[in-house]
């Protein structure tokens, strides 16, 4: 953000302090903005601070500064369907009647306005939704006269959501789709999908593993910016690589593992050095040498943040030329490591 931007926001803040509710024209009347371009670049910085949740628009088009009597926050629906709690990033929670969720979906982003007590938590409503987290939806296809509808799969999504008869792709009553989401929900109004892929029968067991997939939003591939670092990665470790580096090569080292895993972060080697004491070596992949901070790969790592088995199936971290081959110890591959050292006595308590 620009110092000009920066400037913008602590003035319109500061404007819409002491609980102002003012609108656009009233905002620029106030800082004096007369200018088209600057005018511009007001709004610019009001939408950036609606998406940040620190001022607020209400349906008079008034902006206000989001004070105590607002929280930020996911929303989560009971199981049950009747109620919904809002929970901020600092621990505070809200209880939301159904009546009053504004057609948020479970998992939702919104702002919430305190207006009341229930039980021992403060009681609110929903003044606007800050962001959607998902787009689609997993579940199972049931069809009517003229138009069918999908019930999710998540007993927290509390709607079913209709499906035009043309939007319905060759999908068949009790198989389990995937549907992406065109319209969301209004007072007294279901929201709208349409279907996208066809995973199966539900009693075919072959539909659990994507239908779970999807529900989760588990992808086995990357997005292309991730796998074009991917491709400047070397297929082995060269010589280059190793400098500076104390090689352990010639130690007998080994894995935990059980014979079947497929990739093997760690691995651990043993020597004795008198009597009473070993010295103990931890050895780890080594994968921060080929993700870098900040990188494609590293920011899909992180929003994935772990890798997933099921059952026959991976759905990695890290892309397999990394999980698999370049941060895999195998037998008999250079591998690059980091490796902690430490001596223990025959108790294995560490005593240096």
């Amino acid at each position: 953000m620009s110092q000009f931007s920066s400037d913008f926001k602590e003035k319109i803040i500061s404007t819409l302090s002491d609980g102002k509710k003012l609108t656009l024209k009233e905002i620029c009347k106030t800082l004096q903005i007369k200018d088209r371009v600057k005018k511009k670049e007001l709004r610019k910085v009001i939408k950036l601070l609606l998406d940040e949740g620190e001022i607020f628009r209400d349906n008079r088009g008034r902006y206000t500064k989001i004070g105590e009597d607002f929280v930020l926050g996911t929303i989560e629906f009971t199981r049950r369907g009747n109620m919904a709690f809002v929970s901020s990033e600092n621990g505070k929670e809200v209880a939301i009647f159904v009546e009053n969720s504004a057609g948020a979906i479970h998992g939702d982003k919104v702002l919430v306005e305190i207006t009341g007590k229930w039980r021992h938590l403060p009681l609110g409503r929903i003044v606007k939704i800050v962001e959607r987290t998902r787009d689609k939806i997993v579940g199972v296809f049931q069809l009517k006269r003229s138009f069918g509808f999908v019930i999710p799969d998540d007993s927290k999504i509390i709607y079913d959501f209709y499906v035009p008869i043309e939007k319905i792709d060759g999908a068949k009553p009790g198989q389990k789709v995937i549907a992406k989401i065109t319209r969301w929900p209004s007072r007294g109004r279901n929201p709208e999908a349409e279907i996208v892929s066809v995973l199966g029968d539900i009693k075919d067991p072959k539909t659990d593993i994507p239908s779970i997939m999807a529900k989760y939003g588990l992808d086995e591939n990357f997005p292309e910016d991730v796998m074009k670092e991917i491709r400047r990665l070397p297929e082995t470790v060269n010589e280059d690589e190793m400098k500076d580096r104390k090689d352990f090569r010639s130690t007998l080292v080994f894995t935990i593992d059980g014979e079947n895993a497929k990739d093997f972060d760690d691995a651990v080697s043993i020597k004795k050095i008198s009597k009473d004491k070993f010295l103990l070596s931890v050895h780890i992949a080594d994968v921060s040498h080929y993700v870098q901070e900040g990188s494609a790969i590293d920011r899909e790592a992180f929003h994935r943040g772990t890798s997933v088995y099921l059952l026959d199936k991976v759905v990695p971290m890290l892309p397999f030329k990394l999980s698999n081959n370049l941060c895999s110890l195998v037998e008999g591959k250079d591998r690059l490591t980091f490796t902690v050292q430490m001596v223990i006595d025959r108790e294995g308590n560490t005593v240096d």
